[in-house]
């Protein structure tokens, strides 16, 4: 009786061991779905542009009221436009990833708004948020100044619907998800870019040129 007790413990104390082992070997596997690595980092449903069929990838990370991030829309994003996205070799895309205070949240809520109504305003509108940006301390973007810009800047959009999105916060969830995603892609500042999934080590010219042309000398 005693050997039975003795073999049925063995047995139970195999079985755990087994059990930390198959939970181990799940928690290191890597994720399916659009992805490089071990996580996922979802194009689907973010802001493009760009030939759809483009051999590179590349996502922003940014935050409205990040200067780095506006200086970044005005001085290099225009290039990586003009010697990449419009000869077809690169699709662009925005993501989220609103970190400094409420209205940064808000200017991300109303960019998810822009782009539901246009894409191609959406891009105009992020770049006029960007151009009336105020200092990082102020909580300027608000909802009446965001749908201001819009009515003065881009025409396209239509600023009672841009207003009524706002108000509801219709587009909250699709903020806080971009930013979950971007943290668990070790997003920890902005603006951030990943070149076919790889986050570049520098936002500057020269570093993400390095990384695209790398990305399509892979892809030939």
């Amino acid at each position: 009786m005693k050997a039975s007790s003795q073999k049925i413990t063995l047995y139970t104390a195999i079985a755990l061991i087994l059990a930390i082992i198959a939970v181990i070997v799940y928690v290191q596997l890597p994720r399916t779905g659009t992805s490089n690595g071990a996580t996922e980092l979802i194009y689907e449903g973010q802001p493009a542009k760009g030939a759809v069929n483009a051999p590179v990838k590349v996502a922003l990370f940014e935050d409205f009221k990040c200067p780095a991030c506006a200086s970044f829309d005005e001085n290099i994003l225009p290039r990586l436009e003009r010697d990449y996205v419009d000869s077809g070799k690169v699709q662009l895309f925005f993501i989220n990833f609103q970190f400094l205070g409420p209205d940064a949240v808000s200017a991300g809520i109303a960019s998810e708004c822009a782009y539901a109504q246009s894409e191609s305003a959406f891009w105009d509108y992020k770049t006029f948020i960007y151009r009336s940006q105020e200092p990082e301390s102020r909580e300027w973007a608000t909802p009446t100044r965001l749908v201001e810009i819009a009515q003065t800047y881009v025409p396209e959009l239509d600023a009672t619907e841009l207003s009524s999105c706002l108000s509801e916060r219709r587009y909250s969830d699709a903020v806080s998800e971009d930013r979950a995603m971007g943290e668990r892609l070790g997003v920890n500042s902005t603006p951030s870019v990943f070149v076919n999934g790889e986050k570049v080590a520098s936002p500057s010219y020269g570093a993400i040129r390095t990384a695209i042309e790398q990305a399509l000398s892979e892809a030939q």
